[in-house]
């Protein structure tokens, strides 16, 4: 399946629902009562490939997996004839996330965001990293300062800084950014394991299968921004893993609950949704999948061998998307897939370059 690329499947009008698939489309527009998931079981040689649609306004990634694990026991359950697990009501039970005011204490929001006119035709391509090549990452970020002991520096928070670093070069010949800007760079993060007084007990929380989660912005926090000349080059890689984790940290229970206050009172909340793609070029959004791997769950029939998100014609500008690794792959140096968007033309500029592909092993077009 040429690295599990979605590009290897052809048409996706085949392998799922076309009203259903990934973007900022009609259908799934929350003022019109919109679908929020739905299923297609593609039969194939060899096995089965399962596409399941869900909007984003219903469900993370991490709830996307819970759910898939859900319906895995209850497969499992049936094939093998033995009885459900209990169904516990607080795995979907958001009550605790939404506020809900009266008309007359609702505001107007902002205008709904568009997409950005700057951005050129997209690409996503797909890369891995190795285990030992992460490690070599990890090193290089690693600031053995007073103020900061190494192991907060996560692989995460090195291999996000080094790709920022990378992907901005690349770009800067093309866009000639103003070098004294602030580069825009945000991510997703869970927080079902970061809040201090959750709702439910530790057990409930992870298993929670709707969104629970926030998204860090470098222009919404007090931390410093970085400038395009110091994620190009003049900082050094530690300075950027450090940002990055300050900004991962910043998501904490006052900063989902101030979320929560800013989303109530506006009246339209489609005014507060996130289009990365609005954002100009040279911006970078990243969202981490690995927690939403579902290789270790059994049907009864069949286990998973990965997940792949589908794109199709909708390609979000600026994004980055890691995977857990593909769990039939033997290799003990096998770990982290990313998907990354990107301008098209500039494809081959990253591929030719000798200190991205140290590190990263090109792995085809998703």
């Amino acid at each position: 399946m040429a690295h599990f690329a979605a590009h290897a499947l052809g048409d996706l009008d085949l392998w799922s629902i076309p009203s259903m698939r990934w973007g900022e489309r009609h259908e799934a527009d929350t003022n019109s009562s919109p679908e929020i998931a739905a299923y297609q079981v593609n039969l194939a040689r060899g096995g089965i490939v399962f596409s399941m649609h869900s909007n984003h306004y219903a469900s993370d990634v991490v709830g996307g997996s819970n759910f898939t694990r859900r319906l895995a026991e209850n497969c499992c359950a049936i094939s093998n004839n033995t009885p459900f697990s209990e169904w516990d009501p607080r795995l979907i039970d958001v009550t605790h996330f939404t506020k809900d005011l009266p008309e007359e204490a609702l505001v107007d929001g902002p205008p709904l965001q568009q997409r950005h006119a700057d951005h050129p035709e997209q690409a996503c391509v797909v890369f891995h990293l190795p285990l030992s090549k992460a490690a070599q990452l990890k090193e290089m970020a690693i600031p053995w300062t007073v103020d900061l002991v190494p192991h907060q520096i996560s692989t995460f928070d090195a291999t996000c800084a080094y790709i920022w670093r990378m992907l901005s070069k690349v770009r800067a010949p093309l866009y000639r950014p103003d070098l004294s800007k602030k580069l825009w760079w945000a991510e997703a993060v869970d927080v079902r394991g970061r809040l201090e007084s959750p709702p439910f007990e530790e057990d409930i929380m992870k298993r929670m299968m709707r969104n629970i989660l926030a998204s860090a912005f470098s222009d919404m926090t007090d931390i410093e921004q970085l400038t395009a000349a110091e994620v190009i080059s003049d900082a050094p890689l530690a300075i950027l893993a450090r940002y990055i984790r300050r900004l991962t940290n910043s998501c904490t229970q006052q900063h989902l609950e101030s979320l929560i206050d800013a989303i109530a009172k506006i009246r339209d909340k489609r005014s507060t949704s996130l289009r990365v793609d609005a954002h100009p070029s040279m911006s970078m959004f990243v969202t981490d999948h690995r927690k939403g791997d579902i290789s270790s769950f059994d049907f009864g029939f069949a286990k998973p061998i990965t997940y792949r998100h589908l794109w199709g014609s909708l390609i979000t500008t600026g994004l980055i998307l890691i995977y857990a690794p593909i769990c039939s792959d033997a290799s003990p140096d096998e770990v982290c897939m990313f998907t990354i968007t990107k301008e098209k033309e500039l494809v081959p500029k990253l591929l030719e370059d000798p200190e991205w592909t140290k590190y990263f092993e090109y792995r085809g077009v998703d």
